[in-house]
């Protein structure tokens, strides 16, 4: 049997590899790229994805596909332009990843 001032000298250092584990097993986890949805809209890197022939880049929107539909629509309701598509992809700020929008118009 070991002595009780062994026993509690060896727990901390047990506390503290597990917690090293558990915090070093995080950090690897964030820094995991999002992966796209399997369906709805375009999501994609900045590099593979161009416009439709006839469409120029209008505004964007950090994340939010909605904003960007509403936009559209509107435009056309007004007779702004003809057409829009908008199109999802991340980007890498620093050390995270951002969906932006992307609404892309046909005049």
């Amino acid at each position: 049997m070991s002595h009780p001032i062994l026993r509690r000298a060896a727990f901390p250092g047990a506390v503290l590899a597990a917690a090293a584990a558990l915090v070093l097993g995080a950090s690897t986890a964030s820094a995991a790229v999002p992966q796209p949805a399997a369906s709805g809209p375009v999501v994609s890197a900045a590099a593979a994805w161009t416009p439709p022939p006839g469409y120029v880049r209008e505004t964007a929107y950090v994340g939010s596909l909605a904003s960007c539909e509403t936009k559209g629509a509107e435009g056309v309701a007004n007779g702004a332009w003809t057409a829009y598509v908008c199109h999802q992809e991340y980007r890498q700020l620093t050390d995270i990843w951002m969906l932006f929008t992307s609404l892309y118009v046909k005049k």
